[in-house]
């Protein structure tokens, strides 16, 4: 975890993350989990915040042709982005997730 600077509340923050592959080889899920640890006003406990994101890559299964290279590099260069969507979860979310998987594997 790296300290940031300055007289904000946040006293600190870190990212933890991963990378899972589809079998198929044309999908990639990045997972990430952001944790912010905030310093409470009238108390010596600091309060921490977890965020997980889950950003989902597309490759293709062919080979791109120009004008799709080119749109491609539009949408980059717009949105700043390259996955293909992105979720968002507070930690009661990840926790039904996690709960839903438990409760489904084999």
């Amino acid at each position: 975890m790296k300290k940031e600077k300055g007289d904000s509340p946040l006293r600190e923050t870190g990212i933890k993350e991963t990378f899972v592959k589809c079998d198929c080889g044309t999908h990639l899920l990045q997972v990430q989990c952001e944790t912010e640890t905030y310093e409470k006003v009238n108390s010596e406990v600091p309060k921490k915040i977890q965020t997980w994101y889950f950003a989902m890559f597309n490759f293709g299964d062919e080979k791109m042709g120009f004008l799709d290279k080119v749109r491609f590099l539009i949408k980059f260069m717009r949105t700043g982005k390259l996955y293909s969507d992105q979720l968002v979860l507070t930690p009661d979310e990840i926790n039904k997730f996690v709960e839903f998987v438990n409760q489904n594997k084999l």
